[in-house]
Order: C-alpha cells, then sequence, then structure tokens
C-alpha cells in the first residue's frame, strides 16, 4: 500500500507560497491526496533522473480559480483532463517505448465536477466514452451523480444514496449513508486493507481551513459506514498499516493533534507531540507504519521501531526555516521552504522560531527504500530523494512552479504537469 498523504491547507506557516504541497505528498485537494501522488521509489532513482518524454500543453494561462488539470494512469494509457471556465479538454495518450502518441482529443463543451476514469472509459456524467474508440455508451447512474472510480468499481453517489458499480450492468450493493453531509464523495485510490474507503461531503476542499465535512469510513463490501469526525481544509490523513492518521494542526496555535482509527474508522486514541521530546532523528519506514508505531513516535520521540533513522535541523533565515538533513554520511541542505521545517507562527523574520515536523515524518513513510523531500527554489519545486542508511540522494528533480504543478507515478517514470497541461517524464540514468 503506497502511504499518501492529505494537506489541505497552508500548514508550514510561510504564507501561500509554502501550501501544504510541501508536506511529503502534495495535493491541492483531498481527492488528490485520497489518490496516490506518488511513488514507491527504487534505488534506481540513485543513479540520477533525466527526462524521459513530455508533451505540450494550451498556450492560453489558466484564469479561473476553479481550473485544474488531472492525468489519470489507465493501462498503458495516459488520460489528461484540463478544466477551463466551462469547457474541459480530454486527451488520450498512448505510451510507448518512444514516448506517447495521441489517440485522441475532444472538448466536451462542459467543466467536469471530478475527472474521472472507469475501467476503460472516461466519466462524462451518464456517459461514458471508451479509451480506444471514443465510442459512448450510456453509464448505469444518472448524469448528476457524484462519481468516484478505482481498482475497477466505481461509487455513485445521489445525494447520500450510494451504489458500487462492478460493471455496467453489475452493483454490489445500495446504500443510504447516515451521515451530516449532505453529499456524499468517496475517495478510492487509497485503500485500507483493499476493502476500507475514505468518504466525506466535498473532495474539493482546494485551500480552505472554515469549510467542514464529515469524514467516514466505508466498507466497500456491503456499504456501512462509521463516522470519524469533523475535519477541515487544514486536515492530514494518512492511511497507515492498520488503520487511518488524522492531524489537526491548529491555525492560530503552533500544536499538532493526531487521531488515530482502525480501517473500519474506530477510534483508537489521540496522540500529542510532547514539546519536551527532541525529535530532531527521526524514524523512516520502507513501508506504511501501525497506528501504534505512529503514537510511540508522535508522543515519546520513540525510534527503537524503525529500520533506520534521520536527522533533521531547522534554523530561521531570510523569513523561511531553512533544513538540514543528515542522511547516512551525507548532508543535504535546503535554505529555503521546505518539506522538513516550519516556521512558527510567533514571531518574525529571523526571529521566528523554527519547528520541526514529527507529525508529517509519520507521513513520509511507505515509499520503498528511498525518502522523499522537497524544497521550494525561486518559485519553483524540487523533489530529492534520498537512502536513510547511506549517503546516496538522486539530486534535485525539479517537479514545476509551485503555484501549478503536479504529479502522477507512472510506473518506473514519474509524469509532473502544470496548469497548462503540459507533461514532463522523468526515469531513472542508466547505471554508469
Amino acid at each position: 500500500m503506497v502511504s499518501v498523504v492529505l494537506a489541505l491547507s497552508v500548514l508550514l506557516g510561510s504564507g501561500a507560497a509554502a501550501y501544504a504541497v510541501l508536506r511529503s505528498s502534495a495535493p491541492k485537494a483531498l481527492n488528490e491526496l485520497i489518490s496516490p501522488s506518488r511513488n514507491t521509489w527504487s534505488t534506481d532513482w540513485l543513479n540520477g533522473t533525466e527526462e524521459a518524454w513530455s508533451y505540450g500543453g494550451l498556450e492560453s494561462p489558466s484564469t479561473h480559480e476553479e481550473d485544474r488539470v488531472k492525468v489519470i494512469k489507465a493501462g498503458s494509457k495516459l488520460v489528461r483532463f484540463i478544466i477551463r471556465g466551462e469547457s474541459t479538454l480530454v486527451t488520450v495518450l498512448q505510451e510507448s517505448e518512444r514516448g506517447v502518441e495521441l489517440l485522441w482529443e475532444q472538448d466536451l463543451g462542459h467543466a467536469l465536477p471530478e475527472p474521472g476514469v472507469w475501467k476503460n472509459w472516461v466519466v462524462d456524467g451518464g456517459d461514458l466514452i471508451d479509451l480506444d474508440t471514443q465510442e459512448r455508451v450510456r453509464a448505469p447512474w444518472p448524469a448528476d451523480a457524484t462519481v468516484s472510480a478505482a481498482h475497477g468499481i466505481a461509487i455513485a453517489c445521489e445525494g447520500l444514496t450510494c451504489t458500487l458499480w462492478t460493471s455496467r450492468y453489475d452493483d454490489r450493493w445500495t446504500r443510504t449513508i447516515e451521515s451530516s453531509n449532505s453529499t456524499i464523495a468517496v475517495g478510492l485510490s487509497a485503500l485500507n486493507n483493499n476493502r476500507y474507503a475514505l468518504a466525506l461531503g466535498d473532495l474539493n476542499l482546494q485551500k480552505s481551513d472554515k469549510v467542514t465535512t464529515e469524514l467516514l469510513a466505508l466498507d466497500l463490501e456491503n456499504g456501512s459506514t462509521r463516522s470519524m469526525g469533523q475535519i477541515t481544509g487544514a486536515a492530514l490523513v494518512a492511511p497507515l498499516s492498520d488503520g487511518w492518521l488524522v492531524g489537526i494542526s491548529d491555525k492560530f496555535e503552533d500544536e499538532e493533534r493526531v487521531s488515530l482509527y482502525s480501517p473500519d474508522g474506530t477510534p483508537l486514541g489521540d496522540a500529542r507531540r510532547d514539546d519536551s521530546k527532541d525529535y530532531g532523528t527521526f524514524p523512516y519506514s520502507p513501508t506504511p507504519i501501525s497506528a501504534e508505531q505512529a503514537r510511540a513516535w508522535i508522543e515519546n520521540a520513540d525510534t527503537s521501531w524503525a529500520p533506520s533513522t534521520m536527522k533533521v535541523s531547522a534554523e530561521a533565515k531570510d523569513g523561511t526555516c531553512s533544513a538540514t538533513l543528515v542522511h547516512g554520511d551525507a548532508t543535504l541542505s535546503m535554505p529555503g521552504i521546505n518539506s522538513l521545517t516550519r516556521r512558527s507562527r510567533t514571531g518574525t523574520g529571523n526571529g521566528a522560531e523554527c519547528r520541526l515536523l514529527p507529525v508529517t515524518y509519520t507521513t513520509m513513510m511507505g515509499t520503498g527504500p528511498l525518502a522523499e523531500v522537497r524544497e521550494v527554489r525561486d518559485h519553483d519545486l524540487y523533489l530529492h530523494l534520498v537512502d536513510p542508511g547511506s549517503g546516496a540522494e538522486s539530486g534535485a528533480m525539479r517537479i514545476g512552479d509551485l503555484s501549478s504543478w503536479n504529479v502522477t507515478p507512472d510506473g518506473g517514470e514519474l509524469i509532473a504537469y502544470d496548469d497548462s497541461g503540459r507533461l514532463t517524464a522523468y526515469r531513472p540514468k542508466p547505471a554508469a
């Protein structure tokens, strides 16, 4: 299971430019965090990175706050959605050893509320568009349903009544969900025990820390749910090996609260960081950690269970918090905004206190033998892949402009894209 993080608000305390993109994963909305936004990184990336291919985007800039781009992997195809105003441009690309080739492109003439691909179809309201032939067929749900699709299934909700479909003709269950939300949307890409998903009122909380929604654990076998309480856009949510972690960072205080849950949403109690503890040496595990391991780390700075550790220190400089990361016998310096430190909400300039992020470090687990850290340089986001047990590192990989970037994993490659829809694929360099 890929460890995925939900970060929905400005949690670094360094202004909008440091939007929670800089957590160990970087979605701009809840659905993009419930969707895996990163790979399990192999040691091949330690050879360095190179551009594998690129594909152009739109020349005109995005002008609406609701404009967005999403790329979905569908077998050997990539489906790109560019949503601008009241239109959606769908581009289907076929991958090959030479890069990508255009299969077809179509402007739908309306804005999709949420881009989706189910089996071999683009979901367009009550229609399904075949990825190979561009032929349209009727979907088994009405045009105004909220649809989530992944793992060969689709869940279509009309208000609080949801149906799980395994094919156009077969459904597994229909349930009316008890919730304070007026609608239900389900995040299917990150599952727990291959059975439980997260559901809430709106997957697109965006950067808001004011909108409140009820979070629920949904059993895909029978449609039953259990409430996990209310969250806002300031929530951080991550799947663990045996449950869920929900973190809240108070916007007025430098305090992080974590609630732990079993896969079905049963509460396992809270955990709070202890400021008397030293979190400068933090754990790393190539596989997702358990709720008890997360609790041991957050409450007691306990790393005894971890396969490896790294050391981090922070320093206030030029209004931001620089970070120094020691992994193995090497040191990585990140002088600007980064994913390992945060400026305190009290103090300004070089007088501001820099804080380490023990809760965030728990969400860095599960990316294989290499850990992922991020930094900002001149408003561009860079990714580093480091070996926690040695001095090996991939080198800085430029993902894109901080305000308009996103990534999607693609097997042994990483595809970065921006608000124009331009795609750039990176892969490890061949071994010397």
